[in-house]
């Protein structure tokens, strides 16, 4: 499922265009489950202490008639209906934010211009290399590598924020984060659902759609998803070998892992869903459903696993160094396809700490010159 829609574009007018202000913006939306789902969410983020600095939700809105606030062209609006109404968001505005990929890939060309530059420089004056190699990369190179732990770190810290509130995030897509004092915070919920109060009605609308090649939905949620929208009361085993062999392409597409790897996966989802064989659909789904307390970490692992991956972009695997070798194993961990496998997102901060802790000085300062050197996106 590839998780409803996004938020529109503002709806402008000519004398009423909706701008921010240093406070707020504000957006028009069209009603509908997801953006009515997404007001409900932001109400239990509002109660999270500190919410601000790892979430953009909602925190106003209001049912608008269109026909008032087109007032110039009038003759063009429809009635206003339970299809075409619309809400008015409210949220805090974030000067200067940037988005996951202006973050992580814009100056992907820049570096490679870069990079020639510092060939020049090696090649040319052999007396001063040293020097001149340390004053143009030491001080990015340090903040880039930076930015990926802390930005790491800060969503974890945040999906721990949703475990503790029952709250599952289904889409952690890189649209979806924007970053604020170079850290991101989530900005969109209308694939979140509350764990407690998941009701039949919700079930129907987030799980509507079996979307194989999704990569940031964990393999229960795509049962779920393969039963609702093919509207089957059970799971044959020829079912269960369908989405299993779809969840191994769905892996594959990261171009992170071997084919030996890939082949052990799908065996390992086979032996985890195949207790499933003719369930009622019922049964099946809270059983998933169970399992959802991993979601959030399933989705920031695969999200960090395709950024280091567009990082070290030609070579066969990451980097052999301590570091990326545990932590490219750790976000592999985190994708497990059997989710008692997967480790909570407290135990996630607690290896991934351990990961900083035993990396020494001079095993920092190799890897900040291999970050540099290897990274295609410095």
């Amino acid at each position: 499922m590839l998780l409803g829609p996004y938020l529109h574009e503002p709806i402008k007018t000519k004398k009423n265009e909706i701008k921010p202000n240093k406070k707020h913006t504000t957006s028009i939306v069209r009603t509908s489950f997801f953006s009515l789902n997404e007001i409900q969410i932001s109400q239990r983020i509002l109660k999270i202490p500190n919410y601000s600095r790892y979430f953009a939700p909602v925190l106003k809105n209001s049912f608008v008639n269109l026909a008032e606030i087109d007032d110039e062209n009038f003759e063009r609006c429809e009635p206003i209906t339970e299809e075409n109404s619309h809400i008015l968001l409210t949220r805090l505005n974030i000067p200067g934010s940037q988005s996951f990929s202006d973050v992580f890939y814009a100056n992907r060309k820049k570096s490679s211009e870069l990079g020639e530059n510092i060939i020049k420089i090696k090649i040319t004056d052999k007396t001063n290399k040293s020097y001149k190699m340390d004053n143009i990369n030491t001080i990015k190179e340090r903040k880039e590598f930076l930015k990926l732990i802390n930005s790491y770190k800060h969503l974890l810290e945040s999906a721990n924020l949703l475990n503790n509130a029952n709250i599952v995030n289904m889409n952690f897509h890189p649209s979806t984060l924007v970053f604020r004092d170079n850290l991101p915070v989530i900005g969109s919920f209308e694939d979140c659902f509350h764990f407690p109060t998941m009701n039949e009605e919700r079930k129907s609308n987030l799980f509507s759609d079996y979307k194989a090649k999704n990569v940031f939905l964990p393999l229960e949620a795509h049962v779920i998803c393969f039963l609702i929208d093919n509207r089957v009361d059970s799971l044959s085993f020829l079912n269960i070998e369908e989405i299993c062999e779809d969840c191994r392409r769905r892996v594959a597409s990261l171009n992170c892992f071997s084919k030996a790897f890939l082949d052990q996966y799908k065996e390992t989802s086979l032996f985890s869903l195949q207790s499933l064989t003719n369930k009622p659909k019922h049964l099946i789904i809270n059983e998933m459903l169970q399992n959802c307390a991993t979601w959030n970490n399933y989705g920031i692992s695969t999200l960090f696993l395709v950024l280091l991956r567009d990082m070290f972009k030609g070579r066969e695997g990451f980097p052999q160094h301590s570091f990326f070798s545990r932590f490219s194993q750790l976000l592999t961990l985190g994708i497990h396809p059997i989710p008692d496998k997967r480790p909570s997102i407290l135990q996630n901060i607690s290896l991934f700490n351990d990961i900083l802790y035993n990396t020494n000085k001079q095993d920092y300062d190799q890897l900040i010159s291999l970050f540099a050197r290897l990274s295609g996106l410095l």
